[in-house]
């Protein structure tokens, strides 16, 4: 999937999760160059915290 989202539009941030990525974080990042962020653990704070960070960062960058 993301793959096909960057093929889509190479801005689009994606982000995995799950027990796979937790368990295999670095390995993943490697093998699938598509992946922004990869939330590790229980994700759902972590999940709303990337978004707030990633939101103001593109407020401060215009």
């Amino acid at each position: 999937m993301v793959e096909v989202a960057k093929k889509v539009n190479d801005y689009i941030v994606t982000v995995v999760g799950g027990q796979h990525f937790s368990f295999s974080a670095e390995e993943s990042l490697n093998d699938f160059p598509e992946i922004d962020y990869i939330v590790r653990g229980e994700g759902e704070v972590t999940l709303v915290e990337l978004i707030k960070t990633l939101r103001d960062e593109k407020t401060s960058e215009e």
